[in-house]
């Protein structure tokens, strides 16, 4: 059984249901984006993909395997995540703390093999942080640490990579640079990709399928132009938008403010006026 299969799960906190009953599947190289507003559960389904939560009701399989069955070094090895807020080893250079990607992999005596550190220079490669390999964790910016974390995701070597939120705490240019990354990376290493965004533009851009969320329920599930739409977001999100597309840049999502329309109505009569 190929691909990523998520089986009626739910997931209580507390007393509140957060997953409802969700059931989806993601087929292996394909990029799924999870988006929905606050609260809707997208980060809480992604540990339960992950096993980092426990499940209600429900089961996730992947490649053939009930994750509910497997230890945690066999998770890592099929599943790389990197969450929306990383704890880092701050003292820590960026080097070691990318070889750390390998701790599922390693035999007893814990120590790394040629093989390992190879895997590591290459992620470090692949994410343009060779040259930053030997400094401190704690010296980075945010968007070089986010590169960092990505890359110890990379060098776990697992086919399936969870991002939780991967542009939440960068700036436009190194949030298109990191989803361009990924992007690239899926190609050439043949990556499943399941990730949660709140950026609806960046979702539509480079998602294969969306799947939004509300009120812990998988509410619509499709390709990006089926899913983002101005009735869409104004009923789930409470948003007044414009969704618009075209062969230069794919979809864009405009936020409007509360009464533009009429403002705009108002200018052009203002205008035939003059």
């Amino acid at each position: 059984m190929n691909g990523l299969h998520v089986r009626n799960v739910s997931v209580v906190l507390g007393e509140a249901r957060v997953v409802d009953g969700v059931s989806l599947q993601v087929q292996p190289g394909e990029w799924l984006g999870l988006i929905g507003p606050n609260g809707a559960g997208k980060t809480t389904l992604l540990r339960a993909i992950t096993g980092a939560t426990d499940l209600e009701t429900g089961e996730v399989v992947y490649q053939g395997n009930s994750l509910s069955e497997l230890g945690a070094r066999q998770r890592a090895r099929l599943m790389a995540v990197v969450p929306q807020n990383p704890v880092v080893p701050w003292g820590m250079g960026v080097g070691d703390y990318v070889l750390l990607g390998r701790t599922s992999h390693l035999g007893w005596l814990g120590r790394e093999t040629r093989t390992d550190l190879e895997i590591a220079q290459h992620s470090l490669r692949a994410l343009g942080l060779e040259d930053l390999s030997g400094r401190r964790l704690d010296e980075l910016s945010g968007g070089e640490l986010q590169r960092a974390v990505l890359a110890r995701a990379l060098t776990q070597d697992a086919p399936m990579l969870v991002l939780d939120e991967p542009t939440s705490s960068l700036d436009i240019g190194h949030g298109q640079q990191l989803m361009e990354r990924v992007d690239r990376l899926r190609s050439e290493q043949r990556l499943t990709v399941i990730s949660a965004l709140h950026d609806l533009t960046l979702a539509a851009q480079f998602c294969d399928r969306l799947v939004m969320m509300s009120e812990g329920k998988a509410i619509l599930d499709g390709p990006p132009r089926s899913v983002i739409t101005e009735g869409s977001l104004l009923d789930h999100y409470g948003a007044q938008v414009r969704v618009i597309s075209g062969p230069e840049f794919g979809m864009v999502v405009i936020p409007l403010r509360t009464g533009y329309e009429a403002e705009e109505e108002r200018a052009t009569e203002v205008a035939g006026n003059l």
